[in-house]
């Protein structure tokens, strides 16, 4: 029974958005533009915590 929800929910969600193209259009820049914000926020807590990591090493050399 759950499953068949889901699956009716969607259903009715996707008539939805396909009889306003524009949200569709809205929908998937959002999306792109949250995406995109996301792996660049992780590039940059990964170089951080790299730079981060060589600071330790240069401290622990001297």
């Amino acid at each position: 029974m759950g499953n068949k929800r889901k699956i009716i929910f969607l259903l009715v969600l996707l008539i939805r958005v396909v009889c306003d193209r524009k949200s569709i259009l809205k929908l998937g820049f959002t999306l792109a533009y949250n995406n995109l914000w996301a792996l660049s926020l992780t590039k940059y807590t990964k170089i951080k915590l790299l730079k981060g990591r060589h600071k330790l090493d240069d401290d622990e050399k001297v």
